[in-house]
């Protein structure tokens, strides 16, 4: 799996308040291989990814999917982990 597709399927459905379920169906699809999500987890998961995240192959992965570049300074652990807050 492309190393941030966990981190941003985990992302953009936190934001969307998506039911665990849904995470998980989602999470497979890209052969993730932590746990099962759940209300009591996912933040935890989603943080500890988070905090393996090497940030220039993060940044890298995700730079062909930006329209600005300048969009490029979001993807960094104090902005994603700040949108767990």
């Amino acid at each position: 799996m492309p190393f941030s597709a966990g981190i941003y399927i985990l992302e953009d459905c936190a934001l969307a308040n998506v039911p665990p379920e849904l995470l998980n169906a989602a999470l497979e699809q890209t052969s993730w291989d932590g746990p099962r999500l759940t209300k009591a987890n996912w933040r935890k998961q989603l943080k500890n990814r988070i905090d393996s995240l090497d940030r220039e192959k993060a940044r890298a992965d995700v730079k062909p999917f930006l329209e600005r570049e300048r969009d490029l300074d979001s993807v960094n652990k104090d902005v994603l982990i700040g949108l767990l807050e």
